[in-house]
């Protein structure tokens, strides 16, 4: 039975991936570096294979702590119907190296940077901006730069009467800047375009949000094959996801092993309260890193993982169990593991998001390291035993209950100490680590539950988290 669960969700993965394919086989999509004042910015490229040449030449900016992929959704759509687009992944963000700078000089220069290495100088360009990425494609008409259009995805504190055709696409629901910011003065020029049912990060990958710029550019012709793409794109993360949760009863067997009774209500109440200090941590872990949104996730891990240190005693017969469990065969196995769910998660959030890693962040990845491997450690060794159950459905609700609940807690007291538009920024991240954590911690619940090492559970959520992390944080 086994068996064939696993053929059909590995048959349903290729029949998605040859799907999408076959969606986007007239798109061509190229990726290029370009050093500029003392960074490599990393840009991809796409464009209509079937077509001779392009109508013209669009240049989309992501948003904080985006890429390149996130705006790819777009880019994809705009070469579909004939257009060349062009993104790149700013400083601090993606593969491109530095940290994220706010400086005009640095911003144009970059620009500038990569129109005349892409020799687009003389093109007529339309700029599309998301979030912060709007805030810069506005100073870039403030420049001076020759601009068709402006496209802003998302709303921005503020809005600039623009002296060339403009285009606002706003997600009413869970914005992060308030709508009711923007008064009428500052609206001179634009066209809005409200969609209520999007947030700030949904509106990327949204079918109308896509089909309002494609309508502003091309009104009378054009297609869209973004709601296609999304559903069948969804479906193929969902079936990974499923793959990965599961993936842990390949690799034990079929007994259970007998487990002593569990703590876990105070697990659960002890992680959660300790989650709540993770601004205290998240202070020293930012500094160190440069990577706050890494650093808002590590202090969540870690201090959920000193709670379950606090809720479970005695420790002795767990360090027994642990030394015990250090042996070549599972650290090997936990490395196999690792590495097999890794690349589907991989291939699960490549299209939403860059998870690539890059040779700037190793050092990074290894500082990560450092801090995650003794939070895995703590978390894997004393919490999860006391969450596992009579049943497997059980112990894997009890586990993402507790992470769930942790990251709300921790959340609370941030948005109460921050502010709005960084407390707003961090639910979404929030939202996104629940959604990267689920399938983790369902593989995690599956081998302990199964009677596997909690050891080969450190090995690889240690390497898998801080290879993922170090790869989606922006760096400032």
């Amino acid at each position: 039975m086994r068996l064939i669960l696993l053929l059909v969700l590995v048959s349903l993965y290729l029949a998605l991936t040859l799907a999408i394919i076959n969606l986007d086989s007239n798109i061509t999509s190229q990726e290029g570096y370009l050093a500029s004042n003392g960074s490599i910015l990393r840009y991809k490229i796409w464009y209509n294979k079937d077509l001779a040449s392009p109508r013209t030449v669009v240049f989309l900016f992501h948003g904080f702590g985006g890429s390149s992929e996130m705006m790819g959704w777009i880019a994809v759509e705009l070469a579909r119907n004939g257009f060349l687009a062009v993104a790149y992944d700013t400083r601090g963000h993606g593969k491109s190296s530095g940290k994220l700078s706010y400086n005009t000089s640095v911003i144009t220069g970059d620009y500038k940077a990569l129109i005349e290495a892409l020799n687009l100088t003389q093109a007529n360009i339309t700029l599309v901006g998301h979030s912060m990425g709007g805030a810069a494609v506005q100073l870039l008409v403030q420049e001076g730069f020759p601009v068709k259009n402006l496209i802003v995805v998302a709303s921005q504190p503020r809005l600039n009467p623009s002296p060339v055709r403009s285009l606002l696409v706003l997600a009413k629901l869970d914005e992060i800047f308030n709508p009711s910011s923007l008064n009428s003065s500052s609206l001179i020029g634009w066209r809005i375009v409200i969609l209520p049912c999007e947030d700030h990060l949904s509106v990327l990958y949204s079918p109308r949000a896509i089909q309002a710029i494609l309508d502003y550019l091309t009104p009378y012709e054009n297609v869209n094959m973004s709601g296609l793409r999304l559903a069948v794109t969804l479906a193929r993360s969902f079936t990974l996801l499923v793959l990965l949760s599961i993936l842990p009863l390949y690799l034990t067997g079929s007994s259970i092993a007998p487990r002593p009774k569990g703590e876990t209500r105070k697990v659960v109440l002890a992680a959660t309260l300790a989650a709540s200090l993770a601004p205290l941590t998240y202070i020293l872990f930012a500094k160190v890193t440069s990577a706050p949104i890494a650093a808002y996730i590590l202090s969540v891990l870690l201090l959920q993982a000193l709670g379950s240190l606090v809720a479970v005693k005695p420790y002795r017969e767990i360090i027994i169990t642990t030394v015990r469990s250090l042996e070549l065969q599972y650290v090997s196995k936990g490395l196999l593991m690792g590495l097999v769910i890794y690349l589907i998660l991989y291939e699960t959030l490549q299209p939403f998001m860059n998870v690539s890693p890059s040779i700037s962040r190793v050092w990074l990845f290894l500082s990560m390291l450092v801090i995650i491997t003794p939070t895995v450690f703590l978390f894997e060794m004393l919490g999860r035993p006391q969450l596992i159950g009579a049943s497997l459905l059980g112990s894997i609700a009890k586990s993402f209950i507790t992470r769930s609940l942790g990251f709300l807690a921790a959340w609370l007291v941030v948005s109460a100490i921050m502010p709005a538009g960084f407390a707003g920024y961090l639910l979404i991240v929030t939202f996104m680590s629940l959604i990267l954590l689920l399938p983790i911690e369902s593989a995690a619940t599956v081998w302990v539950y199964k009677g596997g090492s909690p050891w080969v559970n450190v090995v690889w959520i240690s390497l898998v988290l801080g290879l993922i992390l170090s790869a989606v944080t922006p760096l400032v």
